[in-house]
């Protein structure tokens, strides 16, 4: 490999539940760094009970495999007294930023008093957006959503993940917001994307993620073979994590 590579999109669930198997990950890809998202305990509208498992998961691979594993702290905001102190904790522990799923929008005004904290921090938060034929899940993002949100915190770094799934229309969607940042994590990954991504956004404000335990070498393969420049896959690939996160 000659790129260093930040995978900043994984849940330690399925198989990467089992530590052994995560730890083969780990030595059979050489990835530099990885950041976990937890394995999203409780479903769709996780109680802090759940939370807080899922949170422990997650601290517990920090602590197995060190310095190569950050995590971000998962929390659902329709409990937000619990999400804010949930997140101080975990970011007294080493977490990294915050992970939105799909409990409620990210715009909804709930959001506001962990977000808050978190961009006083100068931490990011990761939201998970869609965009859906058949309809989204209750609360489930689109890049809209994230767009509202991206305007009313102008200073606050925010990463939308998956381009959004309708890529096309996620990337335009945030295109003049330099606050966004994008990955485009998941198993099928098309063509297109990042050359779209690098020539409407730049550079510097798209990131590497895999959703793993998706196909690492099928999301990497779409970097490697990407029509950028040998600097564009390396800031896509490491430069622009190691930026945002520092």
């Amino acid at each position: 490999m000659p790129y260093k590579v930040w995978d900043i999109h994984v849940h330690n669930w399925d198989c990467f539940a089992n530590p052994a198997t995560f730890a083969r990950h780990l030595k059979e890809t050489g990835v530099e760094r990885l950041t976990l998202l937890g394995p999203l305990e409780g479903g769709l509208n996780p109680s802090p009970v759940q939370i807080e498992q899922s949170n422990a998961r997650t601290l517990d691979y920090m602590r197995r495999f060190g310095p190569r594993v950050s995590g971000l702290c998962y929390v659902n905001p329709a409990h937000s007294e619990h999400a804010l102190a949930e997140w101080q904790r975990c970011a007294s522990l080493g977490m990294i930023g915050l992970k939105l799923w799909v409990s409620i929008f990210c715009d909804d005004r709930r959001v506001d008093p962990v977000l808050q904290d978190v961009f006083a921090k100068d931490r990011p938060v990761l939201i998970h957006a869609w965009r859906k034929r058949d309809g989204n899940l209750p609360g489930e993002c689109t890049a809209d959503h994230v767009v509202r949100l991206a305007k009313r915190y102008p200073a606050g770094k925010i990463i939308m993940a998956h381009m959004a799934g309708d890529w096309e229309y996620g990337i335009k969607a945030v295109r003049d917001l330099a606050n966004v940042w994008v990955d485009f994590a998941g198993t099928i990954n098309e063509a297109g994307a990042y050359e779209m991504a690098v020539k409407e956004l730049g550079e510097n404000r798209i990131l590497f993620g895999t959703d793993g335990p998706a196909d690492y070498y099928h999301c990497l393969a779409r970097v490697l073979n990407a029509s950028l420049t040998s600097r564009a896959k390396r800031k896509i690939l490491f430069g622009n994590a190691d930026q945002l996160f520092s």
